[in-house]
């Protein structure tokens, strides 16, 4: 039985890494902003500030924030966020920096 946890518990940390590659790779590809244009963003207005975000996305998601960006989107800056439920399901959000607004939510 412990060698299933083990196993388990592997096969899920390898997921994670393989979802958290591609995101890096998405948000590359998406024009993500850099820390310092991140900042401006939030204090000139184009984007609420990611604590705000990411508190809200971990409550509807039941689970933690692993990963944050904010890139360049169709209509305006979006934030793309990932979660991890306390049940292991990875999910992938996409939020109007300005609004909050959830624009699309989607599985591993």
């Amino acid at each position: 039985m412990k060698i299933r946890t083990i196993i388990s518990f592997l096969l899920l940390l390898v997921s994670l890494w393989v979802i958290l590659l591609s995101f890096s790779d998405t948000a590359k590809a998406a024009d993500c902003l850099s820390a310092q244009e991140t900042r401006q963003a939030i204090n000139s207005g184009q984007a609420r500030h990611v604590a705000g975000i990411s508190a809200a996305v971990s409550r509807a998601a039941r689970g933690d924030v692993i990963n944050v960006k904010l890139c360049r989107g169709g209509r305006g800056l979006v934030y793309q966020l990932v979660t991890l439920s306390r049940q292991g399901a990875v999910t992938r959000f996409v939020i109007d920096a300005k609004s909050g607004a959830i624009l699309s939510k989607g599985g591993s």
